[in-house]
């Protein structure tokens, strides 16, 4: 008769194996956790990759529009993960809020137990108890994600759409970017938000940028990225699933010229959501931003018209192709005399190069757009703004679909939020990093589904 193992060696036998199968299938995949904070929650996202050296890790703070940053500094040894942005990184969710350069961090460090990793998460001055767990179809119950793809001639555009679980023909609402070098992954968290409230919500790679193709950002024209969205419409428009009357358009600052154009050649579009923008020129927008950036950094008052003149006379150049010879003596001059220059000047470096970027984005005007559009307008705009001046903004484009004859317009600002809604988040009596305003996803998901939810007057069931 063979004799039973002491119950400790069954134990310690089976706490060996799951920690070699817990090694064997390591912390690979996608991780998400979230720690508390009085008044708004600290979530955080992991993407776990094998690498030579150990492991590699792309993390997002979806709050503080921190999207998928390599993590300079990553282990996974004996079940253990290290995570370490150290100082020095320059993360704009700390910029200007009075940390010291040594507690610009983030670090995490928890033990792979099954499917979570308990552990601690820092964040600046501030440690926090947090357990990530695996990331998957099942984390979102509510919520279906699918890979999509659309062309705009010869331009292929890569996406996700976010859609709320079951069978429905739902509305739906694009998101375009602002300017850079933009992808998806920039307003997944709002998508997810819509979709678990019925709404459906398409992300796409900026041209150029992730899994899109094309000329990207640095070439592109403005009337190229309208068209993009317009691509994005269309999709959307022949999906059973989607119901082609009920859909609308999102955009931030850039994208709030883009979305006006869109709207304009497709009537269809069923509502429009103005974030950070609109209402003026784009040439007006770059002066007003040169000033109000240069006022933030502390240059005075000379210094900023100095600049104001420098930025009107380079337009003037870029709408005529006049005076060019002028205009480069004058950059040579004050590139060598001046403090601003380089940082505020964005000098042209030949006439070619002034008339293309005339041409292709800063002659722009929306406002004779924005006097035709009648479907549902919100605008979303933060008090701090240093980009647009919101007051001029707000009423510019009051006015002018007043004059459209738009009867459903909700303007909202945000007590200090800057140009990209942004806020100081308070923890233990100190400012701890920059978020989204915590009322900004809400007042987006409230409005966005009382519109995608009617169909516009004397349309027709498709």
């Amino acid at each position: 008769m063979k004799s039973k193992l002491p119950i400790a060696i069954v134990v310690a036998w089976a706490v060996s194996q799951t920690a070699f199968a817990n090694a064997q299938h390591g912390p690979y995949g996608t991780w998400f956790g979230e720690a508390t904070i009085p008044g708004q929650s600290l979530s955080i996202r992991f993407e776990i990759s094998p690498a030579d050296s150990g492991v590699t890790v792309v993390m997002d703070i979806p709050e503080s529009k921190l999207i998928r940053f390599p993590a300079p500094s990553a282990s996974f040894e004996k079940g253990r993960l290290n995570v370490q942005v150290p100082p020095g990184w320059g993360l704009a969710m700390f910029r200007d809020i009075g940390l010291a350069p040594a507690e610009q961090v983030i670090r995490f460090e928890g033990t792979l137990t099954g499917d979570s990793i308990p552990g601690r998460l820092t964040v600046a001055y501030a440690t926090l108890p947090l357990t990530l767990r695996r990331w998957g179809p099942s984390s979102s119950r509510a919520v279906a994600r699918e890979e999509v793809s659309f062309s705009n001639g010869d331009v292929h555009l890569a996406g996700t759409l976010f859609k709320p679980r079951g069978q429905g023909r739902f509305g739906a609402l694009v998101f375009t970017h602002g300017s850079g070098d933009q992808l998806r992954d920039a307003y997944m968290r709002e998508a997810d938000a819509l979709a678990a409230a019925g709404v459906a919500a398409l992300v796409y790679d900026k041209r150029g940028a992730g899994r899109s193709t094309g000329a990207n950002w640095r070439v592109a024209s403005l009337e190229e990225l309208a068209s993009d969205a317009r691509a994005a419409v269309d999709h959307l428009a022949t999906r059973p699933d989607i119901d082609s009357l009920r859909i609308g358009l999102f955009g931030l600052s850039q994208g709030t010229w883009l979305i006006g154009m869109v709207a304009q050649d497709r009537p269809r579009v069923g509502f429009l959501v103005f974030a950070s923008g609109s209402g003026i020129s784009v040439w007006e927008q770059e002066i007003y931003r040169t000033a109000a950036m240069m006022r933030a950094y502390g240059f005075g008052d000379a210094e900023i018209r100095e600049a104001e003149a420098f930025q009107r006379q380079k337009f003037a150049v870029a709408r005529t192709g006049l005076g060019w010879s002028q205009l480069d003596s004058l950059s040579k001059r004050l590139s060598s005399s001046t403090k601003w220059f380089g940082d505020f000047a964005n000098e042209y470096a030949s006439l070619s190069s002034a008339r293309f970027w005339w041409l292709a984005m800063y002659h722009h005007d929306p406002t004779p757009i924005l006097r035709t559009l009648r479907m549902p307008v919100l605008g979303l705009f933060g008090e701090n703004d240093l980009s647009f001046p919101i007051p001029r903004v707000r009423a510019n484009m009051e006015q002018a679909l007043t004059i459209a004859g738009n009867r459903d317009v909700t303007m909202k600002i945000f007590p200090g939020a800057e140009h990209q809604l942004m806020v100081p988040q308070k923890y233990l009596d100190r400012t701890l990093r920059r978020t989204v305003t915590p009322d900004f996803v809400p007042t987006l998901v409230e409005w966005v589904r009382a519109h995608a939810s009617v169909r516009p007057r004397g349309s027709p069931a498709r």
